[in-house]
């Protein structure tokens, strides 16, 4: 049986980055946390934009806001709310 040859790997430049996963969150109150990334940055993140979608509705609960850890690199909560990390990586203010 003959098998086509494999497709070559697409040029680096094809490619999208990936983002830096989460190391540490803290929550900060007012739904922002404060979060360091595996390339060294570290800042505040205001999540604040997520609260106008349906999937997010818990997170306007702040003790349940406060749940905020770190799964798969990222941000996320119990009961199955993330947020990307290449929002993540773009949002982050004050990153150094």
């Amino acid at each position: 049986m003959n098998h086509p040859a494999p497709s070559p790997p697409l040029p680096a430049a094809v490619l999208p980055p990936c983002a830096p996963d989460v190391l540490t969150v803290r929550p900060l109150g007012d739904h922002a946390v404060a979060v360091t990334l595996a390339d060294g940055r570290s800042g505040t993140l205001d999540l604040s934009w997520l609260l106008g979608y349906p999937a997010f509705a818990r997170l306007r609960e702040p003790q349940y806001f406060a749940r905020v850890a770190i799964a798969y690199g990222t941000l996320a909560w119990p009961d199955g709310e993330d947020v990307s990390p290449e929002s993540v990586s773009a949002r982050l203010r004050g990153a150094a």
